[in-house]
């Protein structure tokens, strides 16, 4: 939307300091949600990004000024890194409980069944997320050496 009224209204208004107002906006707003989901990342609980994922989505995939933004960049690969040291941590947490004298096969269940889940979500959704940033970046121009 953005860049539609950037490109068609230019010319007939002026409405370039609205507009920078709103990217600004916009690119606070991705800010503070990455934070927002960096907080449960930090101690690697991969479930309440999950459920703010429709937003990260969004955002990153309707807001054309947010794959421009370096501080926006530097927050997407952040949660990014994130995410990949949740995975790790908890696979890491399977491998002990497997390695251990005595075997807890409930807990061992309950940690697949888990980590099942969480590679699901990892490998649908945000392989798919990556794919379709890369093609929307395509026939934009946009650099997408930062995914």
């Amino acid at each position: 939307f953005l860049v539609l009224v950037q490109n068609e209204l230019h010319a007939h208004v002026e409405n370039g300091a609205r507009l920078k107002q709103l990217q600004e906006q916009c690119i606070n707003a991705f800010i503070a949600l990455c934070q927002q989901v960096g907080r449960p990342l930090k101690k690697k609980d991969i479930t309440k990004f999950e459920e703010k994922f429709v937003d990260y989505r969004g955002f990153l995939l309707n807001i054309r000024c947010i794959s421009t933004s370096k501080e926006c960049k530097k927050e997407f690969n952040l949660v990014n890194q994130m995410l990949h040291e949740s995975f790790v941590y908890h696979i890491d947490e399977f491998h002990d409980l497997a390695k251990a004298e005595t075997l807890d096969f409930s807990d061992i269940g309950s940690k697949v069944s888990k980590l099942r889940k969480m590679g699901e979500f990892m490998a649908d959704r945000l392989t798919l997320l990556n794919e379709e940033i890369k093609y929307s970046m395509s026939d934009k121009d946009l650099d997408d050496k930062w995914l």
